[in-house]
């Protein structure tokens, strides 16, 4: 395969040009086109795609925080409120 040569645009950028037949870095993939498609079907049916970042749970940090307060929790004189109130609110009603 030939490699692309450089030229200068209007703006005095650099501008790659490639070989005919050459795949264009822009095109999508099959599985780019896949997931595009699989979006499209997800909003004609009335979804919205949504990110969430969640706590890491498998990350030391979070390991070592969550033994910590299971320990005060544990020593505590209200431990058993506080696994009730636990209760409660882990069945917390969504209407």
């Amino acid at each position: 395969m030939t490699a692309p040569t450089t030229r200068r645009n209007i703006a005095g950028m650099n501008e790659h040009t490639r070989p005919p037949g050459a795949r264009s870095p822009r095109s999508k993939s099959a599985a780019a086109k896949r997931m595009a498609a699989y979006r499209q079907r997800m909003h004609a049916a009335g979804y919205r795609q949504v990110t969430r970042w969640v706590l890491d749970t498998r990350r030391p940090e979070f390991v070592a925080l969550a033994h910590e307060q299971a320990r005060i929790v544990a020593a505590s004189d209200d431990e058993a409120e506080i696994m009730n109130w636990l209760d409660q609110v882990r069945d917390w009603p969504t209407d």
